[in-house]
């Protein structure tokens, strides 16, 4: 051993140590990871050298001292370990530099009090580092674990060591990003407000039916106080039947309905507590919609901004120009005001106004004088007319009620009550709550299928309007902030800077990985930066029996597009075993196919996957559309419980399009396309990903289908598998059913390791409300540690590279990190993909990653979920923006809606629903 002390974050560690020498070194701990499943066992302690690289000092379960392994190590803290050796090897052309502890390695918090860092190494050690050919092979493979060599027989083998170099995590930038978010910060800190606290004391023998209920009557509550005073005051709902209030309220001038109102108490805000903080942003939001009335559209909140003028107003639809606005408070009273540029489409075209003969169940409509909501869809035109009694409202008439209920204006009841016409039985989107209105209450919903259905014109002329360019987001984010007045809060008044935030004392914005980072593991050691990398890589695991079925129609060249398929199968390393062939007549009803398919098919086969061939969409030979016969072949593959892959025929004969297909298929026979175990951060042994999806199914009687889904993923990235709840009866799925679905995910899980998990990270879509208590409940059980992480689709601000002074789409893998409130903002798709410059994208949206529950810091969070999004089945061409733990279960839960997947009483491996 030598006498040498070094300063690991002073070294440049490859040229400045000799190979077998042993070392006291001084490490600076960025991270501490666990391999608890890797040869004998090891924990990495993270740090950077002087040359920026990021490395790992590794602790072997079988040649580290118990007390040196087990000891507390913190992060951002220093450390001093004795006998410490490098070491290097060669494997697939790359070169790994390894320090590893060994049986004498003593540990000791801070730098010895004789500190001789200066000095680096034996005198031989800079003149005999490696050459210059050697190190752009350790450039390359900078990430690599450093390891112990197999010198003694106490230590990993050499495959070990090796399996460890590559589960290294790729290096995270040490340079500034040269991005901003359209987020603006406050130019100083809020004061510290006082503010006045009712309680709402229920009258008359009238009490609330749940919190659910009570809540809504506070709102209801503030809006009858604002409407009674001159000076609308600045009132916000804390909890149910609690309000506060910016100035004093005087609860006898007012009249309210079922309630009096009560003061409570008079205080100042404290904006540690979280409380706190969301008064005051509750306060600024009433504050700046009140302040942009007229020069806006403000009737739907500061998240729904719009210009006073449409851009393009066509067939009784109208293109404004929306800013979504949302604010932030800090702790330490820091506000932020994020501006997400971007359009809304308002339908003006009633129901009345549309050909009865065009109504059809399922059709999307909009309740006209609700300011929220997700709409609804049409179930049927009933006989009963406006002025008839309904005996679900009540014996009422949609007149009477309406008249009642005091929410639509007169002269709107009156014209309807004129008309009497149909009325129209609706099913509310996300619920199973049906609900009966006049025609004159609905609008045609503006999604694209009513678009291009009713109003054409429209929908062309708006093409091309709404792809927006980076500039241009900064251009009106920007102009909006300077043209905002400071917001008056009692004695103060809180103003914005207008320069795009890119570092602050809250956020960091930082790049998670390089774009051109080897993230994906391929078969045979091979790696790549993207699912595109299959073209020229092999799969990381064939199906482990590969017999397939195709179902093919009659006519066109199937067997030649069969052929090009199974060539690029052959190719990424995943030949089938053997191959069946089952043909259906295109002049044939799906129906028809249908029943073929059951008959023909056994029971009992050993068929591992269906390659279903569809015929083109524009075919006019036969009596169903492919559509019809993609519903009806999935539905009989069910049955039989073979999953699939469906494709055109003329998409099979697409180059582009093979490698998408082939991995679609290969996943659905139970093979593994890539992985990410070399770069995924964390402990996590699982992550599962829940999704409650509120479906039409095409060819039901039953209105809204809801089904539950999970995804379970491995650490590397491997997809372990599925599982489903059957349609449900309710609004919501029970917490119960939740229960299960996870409960099988951990369970296949334990099969397949032999153990429980130890850490798994949840993700669950940002905008389910199901209560996941009872899955909480059973991972404490079971003493598996958890985080909870909500993947919102949207985020508050837009991700921009402002690097050369002009915004342009960001690079993906840069996220806006804020720890203290465990969120970031990830751009998950970016450049240097092409489609993402391209003209006809516009600007990528983010996506947020919000921590609702555990100890993992949200960098390592949004990483994973960053991983997970690169790892996309079938995402040749561009990256999906939503990691396949939601997307995926959104996918198996739509899936399962429809009657394409078998019911699971236990974990599924294939996935047949891509």
């Amino acid at each position: 051993m030598t006498d040498d002390i070094i300063r690991l974050e002073e070294t440049d560690v490859p040229n400045a140590l000799e190979e077998y020498q042993t070392y006291t070194v001084v490490v600076t701990v960025r991270g501490v990871y666990s391999n608890p499943d890797q040869g004998s066992g090891n924990r990495k302690l993270q740090y950077t050298d002087d040359t920026g690289t990021t490395r790992y000092l590794t602790l072997w379960a079988s040649s580290t001292p118990d007390p040196v392994y087990d000891f507390d190590f913190e992060q951002s803290a220093s450390y001093t370990l004795t006998a410490v050796q490098f070491t290097t090897n060669e494997s697939g052309g790359r070169v790994f530099y390894n320090l590893n502890a060994t049986e004498e390695t003593e540990v000791s918090r801070g730098p010895p009090e004789a500190d001789s860092a200066n000095e680096m190494g034996p005198e031989t050690g800079a003149s005999q580092g490696l050459n210059s050919d050697t190190s752009d092979v350790a450039d390359e493979g900078a990430t690599a674990e450093m390891q112990e060599p197999d010198h003694t027989e106490a230590s990993p083998s050499l495959d070990e060591h090796i399996d460890d170099a590559l589960s290294e995590v790729p290096d995270a930038a040490t340079t500034p990003t040269g991005h901003a978010l359209t987020g603006f910060a406050s130019t100083g800190r809020a004061d510290l407000l006082t503010v006045h606290e009712y309680e709402l004391v229920a009258v008359n023998g009238y009490l609330p039916d749940d919190d659910e209920d009570a809540l809504r009557d506070t709102y209801k509550v503030r809006r009858q106080v604002v409407r009674q005073h001159d000076e609308r005051p600045v009132v916000a709902v804390v909890d149910p039947l609690r309000l506060v209030s910016l100035g004093e309220i005087d609860g006898d001038a007012i009249d309210i309905d079922d309630f009096r109102l009560e003061a409570a108490e008079t205080r100042r805000l404290g904006y540690e507590r979280p409380e706190d903080r969301q008064i005051l942003k509750d306060f600024l939001e009433t504050k700046v919609k009140r302040q942009l009335e007229g020069d806006y559209r403000t009737r739907h909140g500061i998240h729904k901004i719009l210009s006073q003028e449409p851009i393009v107003e066509k067939e009784k639809f109208r293109l404004h120009e929306r800013y979504n606005l949302s604010f932030t408070v800090t702790r330490e009273g820091r506000l932020y005001l994020f501006v997400d540029f971007r359009h809304k489409i308002i339908s003006d075209y009633r129901l009345d106004e549309v050909d009865q003969s065009r109504l059809y169940r399922g059709l999307r409509v909009n309740v006209t004088y609700r300011e929220s909501g997700k709409g609804a869809y049409l179930d049927e035109l009933l006989q009963k007319r406006a002025t008839d009694s309904l005996r679900q409202l009540g014996n009422r008439s949609v007149v009477q009620y309406h008249r009642d209920a005091k929410q639509v204006p007169k002269r709107t009841i009156d014209e309807f009550e004129r008309a009497d016409r149909r009325v129209v039985q609706v099913t509310k989107q996300g619920s199973l709550n049906t609900e009966t209105y006049p025609q004159e209450l609905l609008v045609l919903q503006p999604h694209f299928e009513n678009l291009k259905s009713f109003a054409p014109a429209f929908n062309e002329a708006t093409q091309g309007k709404t792809r927006l360019s980076a500039q241009r987001c900064l251009e009106r984010g920007t102009a909006f902030v300077e043209g905002l007045e400071p917001i008056p809060l009692q004695d103060s008044a809180v103003a914005f800077d207008p320069t795009p935030l890119s570092e602050s004392e809250t956020y960091s914005i930082e790049r998670l990985f390089e774009t051109d980072a080897d993230i994906l593991q391929f078969g045979d050691g091979q790696s790549g930066d993207h699912p595109k990398r299959i073209t020229s890589n092999s799969v990381y695991q064939p199906p482990s029996e590969f017999n397939v079925c195709i179902v093919h129609p009659n006519r066109g060249p199937h067997a030649e597009r069969w052929t090009n398929l199974e060539q690029m199968l052959s190719r990424i390393g995943a030949e089938t075993d053997g191959v069946d062939r089952y043909e259906y007549s295109i002049d044939d009803t799906a129906d028809t196919i249908y029943g073929d398919l059951i008959c023909d098919i056994p029971d009992e086969n050993d068929h591992t996957a269906a390659c279903v061939i569809l015929p083109p969409d524009d075919f006019n030979l036969g009596e169903s559309d492919p559509s019809d016969i993609y519903h009806e072949v999935k539905k009989a593959l069910r049955q039989k419980h073979i999953d699939s892959q469906m494709a055109h025929i003329d998409t099979l004969g697409d180059d582009n399009a093979l490698p998408n297909i082939a991995l679609g298929l290969i996943a659905a026979a139970g093979g593994v396309p890539f992985t990410a175990e070399d770069s995924m951060p964390g402990d996590a042994d699982l992550f599962i990903g829940i999704d409650v999806s509120h479906r039409y199914p095409r060819d039901s009687d039953d209105r809204v289908h809801i089904a539950a889904s999970t995804t379970s993923i491995y650490d590397d990235g491997t997809i372990l598998g599925y599982t489903s709840a059957n349609p449900q009866a309710g609004e919501k799925i029970p917490p119960g059913k939740l229960k299960d679905i996870v409960r099988q995910a951990v369970v296949g899980y334990k099969q397949e390791r032999g153990e429980y998990p130890g850490h798994i990270v949840v993700h669950r879509d940002g905008f389910m409300n199901e209560d996941l208590s009872p899955v909480e409940e059973l991972l404490a059980e079971l003493s598996i540690t958890y985080d909870i992480v909500e993947i919102r689709k949207q985020s508050p601000a837009r991700v921009l590279d402002l690097e050369d002074g002009q915004a342009s789409v960001p690079d993906k893998g840069v996220a806006a990190l804020n720890e203290s409130d465990a969120h970031a903002i990830l751009a998950s798709f970016g450049k240097p993909e092409s489609q993402a410059t391209s003209q006809y994208t516009g600007l990528p949206q983010p996506i947020q990653v919000e921590r609702e529950a555990g100890d993992t810091d949200i960098g390592t969070l949004a990483s994973q979920v960053y991983l997970l999004s690169q790892s996309h089945i079938g995402a040749i061409s561009a990256t999906a923006r939503l990691p396949i733990t939601t997307y995926y279960a959104d996918r198996a839960s739509e899936a399962a809606a429809e009657g394409y997947l078998p019911p699971t009483s236990r974990l599924r491996k294939n996935i047949g629903f891509l």
